[in-house]
């Protein structure tokens, strides 16, 4: 038998103590080292470039590996020299970037203002949404009428809490609706204040104090008027103008609410009457004692016989002017004659003795006035007594009318 030599046995010894300590601890494929798992096995794991791998081994041995060079992480950057190399849009969110040649994004702080996608404001991770949080919602308020409850947010979106609510008839008032008023200003433009209370605005001829009160604007003669009705003689009340109230229309014949036209007043038609005016009268039933059946709405009482209307009262039928005629010897002697209200009166005493003697002629307020006598004696001791209007006494000769309450008429002419 052939012994191996003594450097033979040094040579196994050493590859028999190596593949022992491979066998029991060993290394992984990367340089990691292998821990046995107390089955008889052993199990190695190592990362690769952008990969991991493990092994294991037993009676028989096994070995599995994911990923690889690279493994499952993001492609490489793309390369850039300017930011406009790189791939997208900028918007105010959210800018390109070439930093170190790499492209990358920079995003606006949150909260940056913006209006990309019906937005307002930035999330800080380059997305423009419509909030953050309810401080960038719309906060409880009052405008023009409309009170809003405010909004929250809610998954990047403002929200209402409830729906707005409307304060007619107020307004608003620090930030809420008023519930009371101190003034037209609280109430709905289609309202007045009538502290504390806001009510609808009134219609043409309401009665009113202020002209806030009315749709129209106008309070005038104390009832909603159809205009401002500033007028000369003019009103808007039916005391005052014999028509609907609410309605401007001409003052009534001689009358002078505003005291615009002393002594006579108004003349029917917006003016002032003058003095010595006699307007056209309206005419009426005629009475049996005018003669001429009261032709032109002029009334004509005769008295030609001998003391036919002596001592007589004498009243004149109203709209109408009045025409007296004493022909008769002592005709119309003592007579008391009454004038028509409103329009002209005129006494004719003719020639001859006494007719119109101690007469009293009663002029009206305002129709103008005349006696006219026709010679000696004619008028002895009559007395003419005077109105606003004017008023005039007209001889031949003879006695003489007396006129009193000359210093109340417009203008008089005596004998």
């Amino acid at each position: 038998m052939k012994y191996p030599s003594l450097g033979h046995l040094a040579a196994l010894a050493l590859a028999m103590g190596s593949a022992w300590a491979a066998a029991s601890c060993g290394l992984d494929r990367t340089g990691g080292l292998l821990v046995e798992d107390g089955t008889g096995g052993a199990t190695a794991s190592g990362t690769g470039a952008g990969g991991t791998a493990s092994s294991s081994s037993s009676s028989s041995s096994s070995s599995s590996g994911t990923g690889g060079a690279g493994g499952a992480g993001a492609a490489p950057p793309t390369e850039c020299d300017t930011p406009a190399d790189c791939q997208g849009q900028d918007s105010t969110c959210a800018q390109r970037v070439c930093t170190n040649h790499l492209c990358d994004w920079s995003y606006a702080a949150a909260e940056t203002p913006c209006t990309e996608n019906d937005g307002s404001v930035c999330d800080g991770d380059g997305l423009c949404v419509d909030c953050l949080s309810s401080l960038d919602c719309e906060a409880a308020d009052c405008q023009n009428g409309v009170q809003t409850s405010g909004e929250t947010c809610q998954d990047n979106h403002c929200v209402a809490t409830s729906n707005p609510i409307t304060c007619a008839p107020y307004l608003c008032g620090s930030g809420v609706c008023l519930t009371s008023c101190g003034s037209i200003s609280d109430c709905a433009s289609d309202h007045y204040c009538d502290a504390p209370t806001c009510l609808p605005t009134k219609p043409t001829g309401a009665t009113c104090v202020l002209a806030e009160e009315c749709i129209s604007g106008n309070c005038v003669d104390g009832h909603c008027c159809d205009s401002a009705c500033g007028g000369t003689c003019q009103a808007c009340n039916n005391a005052n103008t014999g028509v609907a109230d609410g309605t401007c229309a001409p003052v009534l014949l001689w009358e002078d609410p505003d005291s615009e036209c002393v002594p006579l007043g108004c003349n029917g038609a917006s003016a002032c009457a003058p003095c010595g005016f006699e307007p056209s009268p309206p005419g009426g039933t005629c009475p049996s004692l005018c003669s001429n059946n009261c032709a032109n709405n002029v009334c004509v009482i005769t008295c030609d016989g001998k003391d036919e209307c002596k001592t007589d009262t004498i009243t004149c039928p109203q709209g109408m002017s009045c025409e007296l005629n004493c022909t008769g010897d002592n005709s119309c002697e003592q007579a008391t004659v009454h004038c028509p209200d409103d329009y002209a009166c005129t006494v004719s005493c003719s020639e001859a003795k006494g007719r119109c003697k101690d007469m009293i002629l009663n002029c009206s307020a305002f129709g103008t006035c005349q006696m006219i006598c026709g010679g000696a004696d004619t008028c002895k001791n009559a007395d003419l007594n005077c109105g606003s209007n004017e008023c005039t006494a007209q001889c031949n000769g003879g006695d003489y009318p007396t006129l009193n309450n000359t210093s109340g008429a417009c203008a008089f002419t005596g004998c």
